[in-house]
């Protein structure tokens, strides 16, 4: 049909006739108009390709290949093809970085890559045969060994004894003569070393079961060695007639001490060098006249804490005192004239073992 009002009129009117038939139109079709729109927008989007070789030149397939978008943390992943060639497309402008991984080879990022609109971006790389290191594993805390060691010389001299001391020297035998009575206490300890080591065992295996169970327990060993208590050897009666503080001693005519190969349990000292004094006379031997046998032991001590919740902990512990079980004798008899003098009849406690769990929280 002609249009009797020209040709420009008609256009117009025609241009209002469709803008109004397209505001009556379906929703369907709105949608047409916006996903073709957001399809436009896209033809702006970018790419990255590029090659991956080796240091001689060769191409590298299957490399993995990650492209990270810095600014929205958005990535692709890709795989370069048999000619080590790669291609990530649709990647809206911005500035990305390239990782790249292979076995065998050391893994390479590339960094502060931008992107503009509409780009294709060639990114090729070169990729280094990963080079073999021996991994060293360092465990902080608690140092893995810590060890102590102390000696000490001491001397210590008194004219009496007192409760419960290291040795048995006696009382004071002549009340007028005290500097007779002035040896070594029967707690005199002149030498005295100690040395301890502690260990706490560190992952070792690489296996978490058997490093859960073995690893972490912390291993304390204690060494004491002194020398053994000094005692004086006694008689059994007071022949002198008078009235001394403590027991009389006897008359001493040799070298009490018997060489370290001719002492046994039964015969540890030289009695024979001892005798008993004339009837009212003071005997000469000294006091604190000889040392028993030197103590020397072994403590171990095993722990470890377990932490059950985050705020229950279980604390075990296992102990033994003189772990060798070595026998440490006490002095032997020292009354003259008695059955046992000389004799070694008793020792200090052997092997002691213990076991403790505690709960804190």
């Amino acid at each position: 049909m002609r249009c009797a009002r020209g040709p420009a009129a008609c256009a117009s009117g025609e241009a209002q006739v469709l803008f109004g038939r397209l505001r009556r139109a379906p929703t369907s079709v709105a949608s047409v108009f916006i996903l073709t729109a957001v399809l436009a927008g896209q033809s702006g989007s970018s790419t990255i390709a590029g090659l991956v070789s080796d240091a001689p030149g060769a191409s590298i397939p299957g490399v993995s290949i990650g492209v990270v978008n810095e600014e929205t943390g958005v990535s692709a992943e890709t795989v370069t093809t048999a000619e080590g060639a790669y291609r990530v497309s649709a990647r809206v402008p911005g500035v990305y970085r390239i990782e790249m991984a292979l076995a065998g080879f050391a893994p390479a990022t590339r960094r502060a890559i931008r992107l503009e609109v509409g780009q294709t971006l060639a990114a090729d790389v070169m990729l280094d045969v990963e080079k073999q290191t021996e991994a060293v594993n360092v465990f902080a805390g608690v140092p893995v060994i810590e060890s102590q060691a102390h000696y000490t010389r001491s001397s210590y001299r008194d004219d009496a004894e007192s409760a419960n001391e290291y040795g048995n020297t006696g009382g004071y035998m002549d009340a007028y003569h005290r500097s007779l009575d002035w040896p070594a206490s029967a707690s005199d300890v002149p030498h005295h070393v100690l040395a301890s080591v502690l260990y706490e065992v560190q992952p070792f295996t690489g296996h978490r079961l058997v490093d859960a169970v073995f690893s972490q327990w912390r291993i304390g060993v204690v060494e004491t060695l002194q020398p053994g208590p000094p005692f004086t050897v006694l008689t059994t009666a007071n022949t002198t007639s008078a009235f001394p503080a403590g027991a009389l001693r006897p008359n001493l005519s040799g070298d009490p001490l018997l060489p370290a190969d001719g002492r046994t349990l039964t015969h540890w000292l030289n009695t024979a060098a001892f005798a008993n004094p004339v009837p009212f006379t003071f005997g000469t031997a000294p006091r604190s006249v000889l040392r028993g046998p030197g103590l020397a032991t072994t403590d171990l001590t095993l722990e470890r804490r377990l932490a059950l919740t985050a705020r229950v902990n279980a604390d075990l512990r296992a102990e033994a005192y003189n772990l060798l079980n070595r026998a440490n004798d006490n002095p032997p008899g020292f009354t003259l004239g008695a059955t046992d003098f000389g004799v070694i009849s008793s020792a200090r406690p052997a092997r002691i073992l213990q076991l403790g769990a505690r709960l804190t929280c």
